[in-house]
Order: structure tokens, then sequence, then C-alpha cells
């Protein structure tokens, strides 16, 4: 799902598929921000959820 997530935002951001301009380091490091915003709106959600 994260990797989902990532092919959507970067669709989002004009890439195309050209992995020549764009170093992998690059996407790696794209990859692990993503999961890393997903897995903090989760436990903000999360604890929305147990406050109630």
């Amino acid at each position: 799902m994260i990797s989902l997530t990532v092919l959507v935002v970067l669709a989002a951001a004009g890439y195309r598929g050209t992995r020549h301009e764009t170093p992998l380091l690059v996407h790696g490091i794209e990859w692990f921000a993503v999961a890393g915003g997903k897995a903090l709106l989760n436990r903000w959600d999360d604890s929305r959820k147990a406050a109630e």
C-alpha cells in the first residue's frame, strides 16, 4: 500500500518513470518519508479514537 502511495505522489509531482534523471537513493528517501508520514497520521488517528 505504501508503494502505491509513493507512485501516486510521484505521478502528482510530474514523475514519468525516467529513472536516469533521479538517483534511486532519492526514491528510497521518498518511500521512507511517505511511510513515516502515514505512520504518524495513523498514530494521530488512533490517539483521537482513544480520547473519545
